[in-house]
């Protein structure tokens, strides 16, 4: 038996060493423009569903994140549509289809995080292609009496009905934002709950700009107290037979950027891919090697083909944006 050694030169090692160097250098720049590409606004939801399921009945709608089981749907009108609902700047970050009614139906489940104190967002789109009495919105609740309850949406009579409001589902007592809730129009509704002693006040905006936290506006509703029992949310219409509604983006966090992230620029995701490509394969000079140089561009009669030679890169004549290994 015989044993082989590999000699590798003092050289060859140091090449080595820089382009692992190089490639670990690259990895870093394409995170932190990938990071950058997705702020403001790129925080993950605690819990998020985006309806992007093929188009047919809603039934194991099981894809989302941060929910305890499959959506519940308590009728067989509902099915999952192609295309996503919009915010009215159409910069919400999006997913796909969409789950739409034709009569009345609840989709029902549970939060896996259970917040007991501090922030609690939430955020969905709606629409209903007309407005006859009925009510559809989120609705939120840790109590079976409705002492833990809120609902955003629309009520389905007393003073609020036909406008978007916040409330705990009794509709005398509803808060309304003023924003009418007209036919086939997308809405972008965030609601913060804060969560203390006592009552826990209750806020809504209606088509916020999405990765731009609010600081004023929202309507605030303060006669329910968040609980202590699991949260159970659903998306929930009551109308008519063949009133149709549309829910989409359903979104929990604790800030207002996980529920109301930015969709990035097209132009910045291929920023990302092109400079990937380039970090990649480009090989640093090594010392004393002249960079390489455009064929047009040549000082010397050796001096672009010394250095195309020594680095491995050739540039073909007549072709100057075509780079060939």
């Amino acid at each position: 038996m015989s044993t082989h050694f590999a000699v590798v030169s003092p050289r060859a090692s140091r090449d080595g060493f820089r382009r692992r160097r190089h490639l670990v250098a690259c990895a870093g720049w394409v995170v932190s423009l990938l990071a950058l590409v997705g702020s403001p606004g790129s925080a993950r939801a605690a819990a998020y569903e985006g309806f992007n399921y093929p188009v047919g009945p809603t039934t194991n709608l099981s894809g989302g994140s941060g929910l305890l089981v499959p959506w519940q749907n308590s009728s067989t009108s509902s099915s999952v549509v192609a295309g996503s609902l919009s915010d009215p700047t159409g910069t919400l970050l999006t997913s796909g289809n969409h789950v739409r009614g034709n009569q009345s139906f609840t989709l029902n489940n549970y939060l896996v995080d259970r917040p007991t104190s501090g922030e609690l967002w939430l955020s969905f789109l709606m629409r209903r292609e007309s407005t006859p009495l009925g009510f559809s919105g989120l609705l939120t609740t840790t109590s079976d009496t409705g002492a833990g309850t809120f609902f955003a949406g629309e009520p389905g009579s007393n003073a609020g009905d036909g406008t978007l409001v916040i409330s705990n589902g009794n509709d005398p007592q509803a808060v309304s934002s003023g924003v009418p809730f007209e036919a086939n129009r997308d809405y972008f509704l965030v609601t913060r709950i804060q969560i203390g002693q006592g009552n826990d006040p209750a806020t809504l905006w209606v088509n916020p700009t999405p990765g731009v936290t609010p600081t004023t506006g929202g309507t605030t509703f303060t006669l329910s107290d968040f609980g202590t029992r699991p949260v159970e949310v659903q998306l929930l219409a009551g109308v008519g037979p063949g009133v149709v509604t549309h829910f989409d983006e359903f979104r929990e966090g604790t800030s207002y950027l996980e529920v109301a992230p930015v969709a990035p620029e097209p132009a910045a995701l291929g920023l990302v891919m092109v400079g990937s490509l380039l970090a990649v394969g480009r090989r640093p000079a090594r010392r004393g090697q002249m960079p390489l140089q455009p064929s047009g561009s040549r000082k010397g009669s050796g001096t672009s083909a010394g250095a195309q030679l020594a680095t491995g890169w050739s540039l073909r004549a007549g072709t100057s944006s075509s780079l060939m290994p």
